[in-house]
């Protein structure tokens, strides 16, 4: 089995049982530090967290931008590289490893990466385009 990746990834939760497993479950296994940081959720959300045994903090919700910040400024991230999820949200096998090989020599002038996203909707994979100039 191979080392975790020297990663920390951050999953928002506010009511997410129904998610948060297929999303855990794909970073959980390679990931060094998983957190949770929930909005204070009433379902079974924590209890789902606490079965993949991955720290969980709680924080008002106000809005991406602010929870993000939040967890940036506040959890005990001990990687130079974080990733941050929604619990809709799934790394793919393949990503993993790209991520994996990317972060093993990352050039001092990088401060981040783009990650191409697919979007599943009922089963099927959305394409999307963009019309003009943004």
């Amino acid at each position: 089995m191979e080392s975790r990746c020297s990663i920390s990834v951050i999953i928002l939760t506010f009511n997410e049982e129904l998610n948060l497993p297929t999303s855990l479950g794909s970073v959980a296994v390679w990931a060094d530090q998983v957190f949770i940081v929930d909005s204070f959720s009433n379902d079974r959300t924590l209890e789902v967290a606490k079965k993949f045994g991955v720290e969980i903090h709680q924080n008002s919700w106000s809005d991406w931008a602010i929870q993000r910040n939040w967890a940036l400024d506040n959890l005990p991230i001990r990687n130079q590289w974080v990733l941050f999820l929604d619990a809709d949200e799934r790394v793919s096998t393949e990503l993993a490893n790209e991520i994996r090989e990317a972060l093993k020599n990352v050039p001092d002038e990088v401060s981040g990466f783009y990650i191409n996203r697919r979007f599943i909707f009922l089963g099927k994979e959305l394409i999307c385009c963009a019309i003009g100039n943004l």
